[in-house]
């Protein structure tokens, strides 16, 4: 995992979110939310988490063809 430089938060690891997420923030548009269990809180709306499921199971990791 990389490291980013936020002015206002100083060094963090990085972390993603869907872009799902991000365009549902101008159109108002719920999408689902879901976060991961690990501390760096990435997130994703329940599309990508369909896609999560369907290549790696309800506790498998994201993959290649997932993401």
């Amino acid at each position: 995992m990389g490291v980013v430089e936020c002015a206002e938060h100083g060094s963090q690891e990085e972390t993603f979110v869907c872009k799902h997420l991000v365009l549902s923030l101008k159109t108002l548009r719920p999408v689902g939310f879901y976060l991961s269990s690990e501390p760096r809180g990435d997130a994703w709306c329940h599309a990508c988490e369909e896609v999560r499921i369907a290549n790696g199971g309800p506790n498998g990791d994201w993959n290649d063809r997932s993401e």
